[in-house]
């Protein structure tokens, strides 16, 4: 599935932002 123009990199951009926020959280409660 291609991303299309920069909408689809802008999508990609705010998925791995959420991504990383949830790898923290689970950082956290590791720690």
């Amino acid at each position: 599935m291609a991303l299309s123009g920069h909408g689809g990199v802008r999508k990609y951009k705010d998925f791995e932002k959420l991504l990383v926020k949830l790898y923290l959280r689970q950082m956290n409660v590791i720690l």
